[in-house]
């Protein structure tokens, strides 16, 4: 029996707890930088990897042998006519997983299917519990795969579908997607106001800006190296909306293992990050810098707005003040 679960740290606390069967993590930060829509599971590793060097976080050889090896285990595990159980929580990140499985699963051998078993878990200790697991739907197996389908799309639009999802996991997971798109009233993503919002209230140092950045999300999904991602982007375009105190270039991630100096850093609005949080001007009419949500690419002369009124995404800012 295989277990395939989120991450390295619920592997280790499986494996601690004597549960039965190997346990494989499917890790990949898939909510950040490009997916590709590619049906060929080493091609997309070898995407991934290359996305993974872009910021810096890892050798990409070193990646793509990863995710080669996670690849080749699960393969394995099927061929042999294990049992595979799918263990994910409900967070965005996971879903995305637990989707990104669901998708792959779907193109092997139909009969396959039948010794899938999946467990949606509400916290990190009902995870371990060893109960709970069903044989998901034809209908829960399709939600999940078109779901995945629509996030690597180039036309985010497909997602929209998803909000009317009967299963209401995944629906609060695509909802929270469409939040990173930039919104409509002034061009940020839920988590960028988020982290603008912090600031604005003094929380200055970057350790202490992610705790309480984890605070407002209900399910968290970011790890602290992607929320570095985030200030940085924040942090180093033409028009930053925030800056270090003191005038220094923002340091991340840290070079040369300097973590005494990335932690001291001390944070604070730019004019332009007070302005756009007063909903004075957008973000996207400023220096706004290309970034990838799935596999739609924003950037400042092509932006799809997520408008919170209408639960939709438009093309154009919807705020009078913005668009006189």
């Amino acid at each position: 029996m295989l277990t395939v679960t989120d991450s390295d740290t619920t592997v280790s606390r499986l494996t601690t707890s004597e549960r039965e069967g190997e346990f494989l993590a499917w890790a990949d930060r898939l909510h950040m930088g490009r997916v590709t829509p590619t049906a060929d599971i080493t091609q997309f590793s070898a995407d991934r990897a290359d996305v993974y060097r872009s910021f810096g976080w890892d050798e990409d050889l070193a990646i793509k042998e990863d995710f080669n090896l996670r690849n080749s285990a699960l393969q394995e595990a099927l061929e042999a006519k294990e049992e595979v159980r799918l263990l994910f929580g409900r967070s965005l990140g996971d879903q995305l997983k637990l989707a990104q499985l669901c998708f792959w699963l779907s193109l092997s051998d139909t009969d396959c299917l039948d010794r899938v078993f999946l467990k949606v878990g509400q916290n990190d200790d009902d995870l371990l519990r060893d109960e709970g697991f069903e044989k998901p739907s034809v209908e829960e197996l399709e939600s999940y795969r078109s779901f995945w389908i629509a996030f690597a799309s180039k036309d985010p639009r497909f997602l929209l579908g998803t909000l009317k999802s009967s299963n209401a996991v995944l629906a609060k997971a695509a909802e929270r997607l469409l939040q990173e798109y930039p919104s409509s009233e002034n061009g940020l993503s839920l988590a960028e106001a988020q982290i603008l919002d912090a600031v604005a209230l003094g929380i200055s140092r970057p350790q202490e800006l992610f705790d309480a950045f984890q605070e407002t999300e209900e399910n968290p999904y970011l790890l602290n190296w992607d929320f570095w991602a985030y200030l940085d982007r924040l942090c180093v375009r033409k028009s930053p909306l925030i800056e270090c105190a003191n005038g220094d270039d923002f340091l991340c991630p840290p070079k040369d293992l300097a973590w005494d100096d990335f932690y001291a850093q001390q944070l604070r609005l730019t004019v332009d990050g007070k302005n756009v949080l007063e909903g004075k001007t957008s973000y996207t009419e400023l220096h706004f810098g290309e970034r990838w949500v799935g596999g739609c690419l924003l950037k400042r002369e092509s932006v799809w707005y997520w408008d919170y009124a209408s639960k939709t995404l438009v093309r154009e800012l919807c705020v009078p003040e913005l668009t006189r």
